[in-house]
C-alpha cells in the first residue's frame, strides 16, 4: 500500500510558486534563443543580399521576397 503524503497549504503554495518560476525561466530562455536565431537569420540574409550570393542564380526564393518586403516596410520609418 502506498502512503498518502500530508501536504499543508503553505507547502503546496511554495511548490506552486517554484513551478511557476521554473516555467517562466524556461519560457524566457526559449524566447531569447528564438530571438537570436531570427536575428542571425536576418543577418545572413542581409549578407547574402549585400554580396549578391545566389544559391540558384536568377531565381528569387520566397525567403528573399520576405526579406525584401520586411526591410522595405521597415525602411519607410527611417527615411
Amino acid at each position: 500500500m502506498k502512503k498518502q503524503l500530508n501536504i499543508t497549504s503553505s507547502e503546496s503554495k511554495a511548490t506552486l510558486r517554484f513551478n511557476i518560476k521554473e516555467s517562466a525561466k524556461i519560457v524566457i530562455k526559449f524566447l531569447g534563443i528564438t530571438t537570436w536565431i531570427v536575428i542571425f537569420g536576418m543577418a545572413l540574409l542581409e549578407i547574402k543580399q549585400y554580396y549578391n550570393i545566389d544559391v540558384i542564380p536568377g531565381v528569387n526564393t520566397s525567403i528573399e521576397d520576405l526579406h525584401s518586403a520586411v526591410f522595405s516596410g521597415i525602411s519607410k520609418y527611417f527615411y
